[in-house]
């Protein structure tokens, strides 16, 4: 009921989201994603809560290692454990996020009200999302230099099962990651 809307996780019994959230690992990628993207605004530091922080800890976790899994699927290496790919993949997220926002991509949903400018408004793609292409020619346009390629070290809290360390290349266009020996 949660992922078709029909409840909202603030609105939820404790007992009921402790229940749900052993079933968050079986669920793919973009179910999580859902899921996540409807709960970015409830935080809460209340004890009463603790089931809630806890579910959306458990979702974190899973949706970014399960990212980083994607992004390195063709990737012929070992692939590092659950911490190590939660971090790339949150890495990820974040670089990702933050090009949008120099691409000029409007800060608030979609569907709510924006003071986005048409330039902004062009670039969304059909269902509402951030047409890549369109935002980078738009920001070539205006002499903005956003990268398209991204350098990542993975040592320290990387830990991969051969030992050996790695870089990362973070591509957005299309997305990809290619892990290089450090």
């Amino acid at each position: 009921r949660l992922l078709s809307g029909e409840l909202e996780l603030r609105a939820s019994v404790a007992n009921d989201v402790s229940a749900a959230q052993s079933d968050l690992r079986l669920l793919p990628l973009e179910h999580l994603l859902a899921l996540r993207s409807r709960t970015l605004d409830f935080a809460t530091e209340s004890t009463t809560h603790n089931a809630h922080n806890g579910f959306l800890t458990s979702i974190d976790k899973l949706l970014f290692e399960r990212l980083a899994r994607r992004l390195l699927a063709d990737e012929e290496v070992p692939l590092p454990g659950s911490s190590s790919l939660f971090s790339l993949g949150r890495r990820t997220a974040v670089i990702l996020g933050a090009r949008l926002v120099l691409l000029g991509a409007p800060l608030s949903s979609p569907s709510s009200p924006s003071s986005a400018t048409s330039r902004r408004a062009s670039s969304l793609s059909a269902d509402g999302g951030m047409d890549p292409a369109a935002a980078s020619a738009s920001a070539d346009q205006e002499g903005k230099a956003v990268p398209h390629c991204w350098v990542l070290p993975l040592q320290g809290d990387y830990q991969w099962p051969d030992g050996v360390d790695r870089t990362a290349l973070l591509f957005a266009d299309p997305l990809r990651i290619r892990i290089l020996e450090a």
